[in-house]
């Protein structure tokens, strides 16, 4: 089993999409989604977990657990990082002045 995410970086207000996926597309059922081990949502189709508008506090390692072929499964954990809006904006700004140095 494991877990896709739609980015494992995150700006902070933007979504994250997570799912847990099985081995040949087969069908899991009976899905836990967790944080830090914490359980967040049960999903008994194996529904996507969605958060809206990513906050700082949603960054941690997440896994799923759930049946597969009736046979319960762990995915590997999966590092999630939500990063400010202000820090992409300052290391932009640092790649930029590096790059006309180099010119």
């Amino acid at each position: 089993m494991l877990l896709q995410a739609s980015a494992e970086e995150v700006l902070e207000g933007e979504s994250l999409f997570l799912r847990c996926h099985g081995w040949r597309n087969w069908k899991i059922k009976k899905v836990i989604y967790y944080k830090d081990d914490m359980a967040l949502k049960y999903s008994y189709k194996n529904q996507v977990f969605s958060i809206t508008n990513a906050s700082l506090n949603d960054s941690g390692s997440y896994f799923c657990k759930g049946l597969l072929q009736k046979q319960p499964c762990v995915s590997e954990p999966l590092r999630i990082t939500v990063i400010k809006g202000e820090l992409v904006r300052e290391k932009e700004i640092v790649h930029s002045r590096e790059r006309r140095e180099d010119i």
